[in-house]
């Protein structure tokens, strides 16, 4: 039995009963399709029971309206469903104008229910879909057989080792779920194992290890490894794993991190993971040195975000003022450093700026050490 989930606002309801009803009657196919026909209040209850049908279906059929797009309810369903790495079928009924579609739903493949003479081409185009997709999560005997050894040898890791390493290598999307299935196993190593081979196998983009991960990096199992896979997905994605880390890894790793994140993180999540950093290293000097070496790791990049925060208007502590100068003027006065970065351009300009203008230098030897350091 294969179960997808309807979703839809309340007025196209006749809309969706006909779509369930043709598809589980589909010939050939136990279909069963899951639709909120009588309502379930909102909150916790509502939540829990859209979260485990989701869960358990196999994809997710949205019937798309200007007014389903406005739909908070519509909306979660769909992208709780995106982010759990679930099949989305759009059927618009209702044309939507561009600004009013999703860009997410719009990179789909969409089917068109918006007028009578399209519906028949269209609903084999639906159960052409379906099948697709029921085919891709059909588990084929080896990989039966593989996931069967897996749970016959449980606490060998040495097989379910070689097992799941062997899932990593098949092409079938079919090994992804089982992978999935293991994450959720209950013995812990396993987990981490198949969390790490389905994030690589996967390529960062199903969403599912995520908690995983950050459930391995809190009991320290395999800490580095999973920080390492936690920061190749979008930074959106991995964000708040990067900050709940932030104490429980290695300073290197972190220098690492931030670099993987310069190329490919918005402005405002950089500004965001290094205000934390700044508020957690200025106010403990124990930090300072791997906060100095942070800085000239990153050189130009991370400096111009440093001295917006000094430089900005706002209530920081004074120690945060001061501890900004300090590790400025720790960078370039390092005299078992061969860099002179800091002499350059705009990094040069950039410190300048922040002599001329940042009034919280502890001392005035300290701001001349630093304005001798930048000008040779």
């Amino acid at each position: 039995m294969s179960l997808f989930f309807i979703s839809y606002k309340r007025q196209d309801v006749n809309f969706a009963l006909q779509v369930k009803d043709f598809v589980e009657r589909i010939p050939n196919r136990e279909y069963l399709c899951w639709i909120d026909r009588e309502g379930i209040s909102a909150g916790d209850e509502w939540k829990r029971a859209i979260d485990s049908a989701i869960n358990q279906s196999l994809g997710i059929i949205v019937i798309v309206t200007p007014e389903a797009l406005k739909s908070p309810y519509v909306t979660y369903e769909w992208s709780f469903a995106m982010g759990m790495g679930k099949r989305i079928i759009p059927l618009i009924l209702t044309q939507p104008t561009a600004e009013e579609m999703h860009p997410k739903l719009n990179d789909l493949h969409v089917l068109f229910f918006t007028s009578e003479d399209k519906s028949e081409h269209e609903w084999d185009a639906l159960e052409k879909e379906l099948s697709e997709i029921t085919e891709r999560h059909e588990i084929p005997p080896s990989i039966q057989v593989m996931r069967q050894k897996v749970y016959d040898n449980i606490f060998d890791e040495k097989v379910w080792g070689q097992m799941v390493k062997t899932l990593s290598s098949f092409e079938h999307p079919a090994a992804n779920e089982v992978l999935a299935e293991f994450m959720d196993a209950g013995l812990p190593s396993l987990s981490v194992e198949a969390c790490i081979a389905f994030a690589r196998k996967t390529e960062y983009t199903d969403l599912r290890a995520i908690p995983y991960l950050q459930k391995a990096i809190d009991n320290n199992l395999t800490r580095e490894a999973c920080a390492d896979i936690v920061v190749k997905y979008p930074p959106e994605n991995s964000i708040e794993v990067m900050v709940e880390s932030f104490h429980q890894l290695p300073s290197h790793k972190h220098i690492e991190h931030v670099h993987h994140w310069t190329s490919k993180a918005s402005d405002k999540l950089q500004l965001q993971y290094c205000e934390y950093i700044f508020e957690n290293v200025m106010k403990n000097t124990a930090w300072r040195k791997y906060f100095v070496s942070m800085l000239q790791s990153l050189e130009v990049a991370f400096l111009e975000r440093l001295v917006a925060f000094a430089t900005d208007d706002n209530e920081m502590e004074i120690d945060f003022r001061y501890g900004v100068t300090y590790a400025i003027h720790d960078v370039v006065t390092d005299t078992n450093s061969d860099s002179t970065w800091y002499r350059e351009e705009p990094a040069r300009s950039i410190i300048q700026e922040l002599i001329d203008s940042y009034h919280s230098w502890d001392s005035d030897s300290l701001k001349s050490a630093v304005q001798k350091a930048i000008s040779g």
